[in-house]
């Protein structure tokens, strides 16, 4: 999201203080255990030699610490650094339940590169059934292919699943021209359709950012609606500048020219010291702390707020900086009346990166809409991943099925 900046300096800012004063307070405890004193030199025979010694400080270093500001710099020094490099080790135990079972591995049946004539290499991995209706997924921004792994396993039981990352997030390769626009990713989206499911039926299947593409990809590709592509799910997701939809809306729209704009372009040139802050977030564990309350809504366990919080230490800055500014230009309210073809619109209740109210104004904005809701924040197919991928397996059967059936208006529960 683009205001995922703010994210990366302010706890940066925090990050490199804590170790700044970690490397403080030691260089003061090395001058409190170095500080000079004098020594007494006991009287000896010759009274000649003992004067001349008398005359002179003896200096050496002292041995132990002789008051509270050599212990207080020491312990001061000692927890900075601990923080600094596995505050993350012990905090994570606070903020998520244990997993009761891990996400099951899934083996890929087949991954590869689709080249691009920009130059990107995106990333494909194909499970499930070989011959079973395809469900495409396109991962949110500064995620990959791994944020599809609490529900591909459910969902491969009946479906053939192609994942792929967007182009410079996980191990796709970015463009040489540095376009990370919605048009661009909407492209790439037709151009691994082609590669994986040239004259299959699919459906488009788009959480966060990802969504944003699907609704790119109607726009451009109108022509394939219905034709090709069956369906679509909108996960999670918005219809315009996500700066307008979040929790802090007010805030965010109100510093995007001012801040959000330049942080980003500052970011592009500072890919290396933005990358060395998020990895220091990471390891000092605040990063933790704000991917738990930006994307959970509590029903989090302790290893997806690991996994999401790696994921965002892991992409890279600049591409990172530059899709946030592509992002800011997006808006297809205009589109989404033109799409007839079935969509399934998946709204977090308690999402706070894109509020709810968004999922519904989609809901509105589009002529064949089925709503469903789920009790969890903007990673609800992680929190809640039985229900998602039922709720996509069930909407999935019914498009490729020819079924009638609606799927109704639901608030799912927590177990």
């Amino acid at each position: 999201m683009p205001f995922s900046v703010l994210r990366v300096w302010g706890l940066g800012v925090l990050g490199w203080a804590l170790l700044g004063l970690g490397v403080y307070l030691g260089y003061e405890t090395y001058r409190e255990f170095s500080r000079p004193v004098a020594i007494a030199v006991e009287p000896k025979s010759d009274l000649a030699i003992q004067s001349e010694i008398n005359r002179e400080v003896l200096r050496e270093r002292q041995p132990l610490p002789q008051n509270w500001k050599k212990w207080a710099f020491l312990g001061g020094c000692a927890v900075c650094i601990a923080i600094s490099v596995g505050g993350y080790l012990p905090i994570r135990f606070f903020l998520g339940k244990p997993m009761s079972k891990s996400a099951a591995e899934l083996s890929t049946d087949s991954s590869f590169m689709v080249d691009r004539p920009d130059g990107s290499q995106l990333h494909v991995e194909i499970y499930g059934q070989t011959k079973g209706p395809t469900l495409l997924l396109t991962h949110g921004w500064s995620l990959d292919g791994t944020a599809w792994d609490y529900v591909k396993t459910d969902l491969a039981r009946n479906h053939r699943l192609v994942v792929w990352e967007l182009a410079g997030m996980g191990r796709s390769r970015g463009p040489t021209n540095h376009d990370f626009s919605l048009d661009k990713m909407a492209r790439d989206l037709e151009a691994v359709l082609q590669a994986t499911c040239a004259g299959s039926p699919v459906i488009l299947v788009g959480h966060s950012i990802g969504g944003m593409v699907s609704q790119t990809f109607c726009r451009i590709y109108a022509k394939q609606l219905g034709s090709w592509v069956q369906g679509i799910v909108l996960l999670h997701t918005t219809y315009t500048n996500p700066l307008r939809t979040n929790l802090a809306a007010t805030f965010t729209t109100a510093v995007e020219s001012a801040v959000i704009v330049p942080l980003n372009y500052v970011t592009i040139y500072l890919a290396p010291v933005a990358w060395l802050s998020n990895w220091q977030s990471y390891f000092n564990g605040s990063l933790h702390v704000f991917t738990r309350f930006a994307s959970f809504s509590g029903k989090q366990t302790r290893e997806q707020v690991e996994h999401g919080a790696r994921l965002a230490a892991e992409a890279w800055p600049a591409a990172v900086a530059r899709g946030n500014l592509g992002m800011l230009k997006f808006n297809e309210e205009a589109t989404l009346p033109q799409v007839e073809i079935p969509v399934l619109v998946i709204g977090g209740i308690q999402d706070r990166m894109t509020l709810h109210s968004a999922s519904e104004h989609l809901q509105n904005l589009l002529p064949n809409d089925r709503p469903f809701s789920v009790d969890g924040g903007h990673l609800g197919h992680w929190e809640q991943s039985a229900r998602v991928s039922e709720a996509i397996g069930e909407f999935a059967t019914q498009l490729f099925t020819a079924s009638p059936a609606v799927i109704r208006d639901s608030q799912v529960v927590a177990e």
